[in-house]
């Protein structure tokens, strides 16, 4: 650690200290600048009374977006898509209840207009999921590419619907072939086998809810919530990675 703390001590002592007033328990921190490292380490604990590690796979939540960003620009650069393709062209179901005007510009930019905060997708089978929302209402007195507000999860999944249904393989196997095993992020998943996810073991590191008398533990990192796939929020990984 001493390295990356000469190099950015005023980051490393915020996590710090973090850690001492409860924030959370620990984190993972690596930057680089022109391909070098700068700081590449980890701090606190996984859970209490077990160290985290460099190696340990954190929960990226929203930060899983950015790959079906990527995944969705490399179809386009391969000439399989353009960016202001509706959706409906290639999901057609999707045009249900008046969004046949969505594209995926607006998805891509949250102002689609048809967000929802209740897919229940760890319930679900993606093809459960994706007939949820294409069978969704637009939001009343939405103009698609006027207006912004965060899609969770909605547009996420229906741009992870639109590769598979170009590509021919599952989102996730579509960003493991693609993205992260020619990057060689080898540890790194938008939802992994029920296999992969027994052998990592205690190398996925819980998420916790701090800020009271004790930090509880969360289902987000659960067999259901990594192994099901999520676009828009269950990516994993060392973050060196």
């Amino acid at each position: 650690m001493g390295d990356s703390k000469r190099r950015l001590p005023r980051t490393v002592e915020t996590l710090e200290r973090g850690i001492e007033e409860g924030l959370h328990l620990g984190g993972q921190l690596c930057v680089e600048l022109g391909g070098q490292p700068v700081a590449d380490l980890a701090l606190g604990e996984a859970e209490p009374g077990r160290a985290l590690t460099r190696d340990h796979l954190m929960l990226w939540m929203s930060t899983s977006k950015p790959v079906g960003a990527v995944a969705v620009a490399q179809l386009w650069e391969r000439g399989r898509l353009t960016l202001d393709d509706p959706i409906a062209l290639h999901v057609p179901e999707f045009a249900d209840q008046g969004k046949g005007g969505i594209t995926l510009r607006h998805a891509l930019t949250h102002t689609g207009g048809f967000r929802t905060l209740d897919l229940g997708w760890t319930g679900a089978t993606w093809d459960e999921t994706i007939a949820k929302i294409c069978a969704l209402r637009p939001e009343p007195r939405w103009a698609p590419g006027e207006r912004a507000g965060y899609h969770t999860e909605s547009s996420w999944f229906m741009l992870g619907e639109v590769v598979r249904r170009i590509d021919g393989r599952p989102f996730e196997r579509y960003v493991r072939d693609e993205i992260f095993e020619p990057l060689e992020m080898d540890d790194c998943w938008i939802g992994m086998p029920k296999r992969q996810y027994e052998a990592y073991g205690e190398r996925i590191a819980p998420v916790f809810q701090t800020g009271g008398e004790a930090p509880r533990r969360l289902p987000t990192t659960s067999e259901a919530a990594l192994t099901r796939t999520n676009p828009a929020g269950n990516g994993c990984g060392p973050i060196h990675q």
